[in-house]
């Protein structure tokens, strides 16, 4: 049975990138912002391609089922990241906080990559790898919501209301969005964390846990910072 299969060279150079200079290579690479739809398109095709050639496998030759909660999460989890890029994309459409907009810039790197490896597994599992976005959803921890009302999920309003703000008001519609996003995020991937029946996807869904706990934290000392209330579970 395969397990996590990590190039070693390709995880040295990514550990590198992450700890010297990563976010310099991302900004070169990285199109100008806003980017327009095709740029948009062709940016997370970029990231599913680098999710495979950095050699993160999670897929498992004695994969689970196709009502498994490892097969549930990679799915609905995909349609939660992408809009994770759309709020990132609309606030960097007009927001101007130097330590928001890295935020927002990482989020869309980070969580591409994520969808790109999401993707692979259910691909190498003999699954649909996209999601479907007018589905059902997380019927899998046994809450069905309709994909588009997932715990965290802006609504169009939402989103319009972002994408027209500046200044201040963008910065504090993006960092609410943005953790609320989050927690509904955390609230999935703890259940996968612990109900997966796969110890590679249980281990991911915890890393990305941790992850979206901690951006949470700092955009709240953003928040702070800029004299808004934080926000709390």
């Amino acid at each position: 049975m395969a397990g996590v299969t990590v190039g070693t060279n390709a995880q040295a150079a990514a550990d590198t990138d992450a700890t010297a200079g990563g976010d310099d290579v991302r900004r070169r690479w990285l199109p100008s912002w806003p980017p327009s739809l095709p740029q948009a398109v062709i940016l997370v095709a970029a990231l599913c391609l680098i999710a495979g050639l950095i050699g993160w496998r999670l897929a498992q030759a004695d994969h689970p089922d196709r009502n498994s909660v490892d097969v549930g999460f990679l799915e609905d989890m995909q349609t939660h990241h992408l809009q994770a890029l759309e709020i990132g994309y609309a606030y960097l459409e007009h927001g101007t906080d130097p330590t928001l907009q890295h935020i927002a810039h990482d989020i869309i790197t980070d969580q591409g990559i994520e969808v790109g490896q999401m993707r692979t597994v259910l691909s190498e599992w003999g699954f649909r790898s996209t999601p479907d976005p007018e589905g059902t959803a997380m019927a899998w921890m046994h809450e069905p919501h309709p994909a588009q009302q997932m715990p965290g999920m802006a609504s169009p309003a939402d989103l319009d209301r972002l994408r027209a703000a500046e200044g201040l008001e963008a910065d504090d519609l993006f960092s609410q969005l943005m953790i609320r996003h989050h927690q509904g995020g955390i609230h999935m991937a703890d259940f996968v964390a612990t109900d997966a029946e796969t110890t590679n996807i249980r281990n991911f869904a915890r890393g990305m846990a941790a992850s979206q706990r901690t951006e949470i934290g700092e955009i709240n000392a953003v928040r702070g910072r800029l004299g808004l209330a934080p926000v709390l579970q």
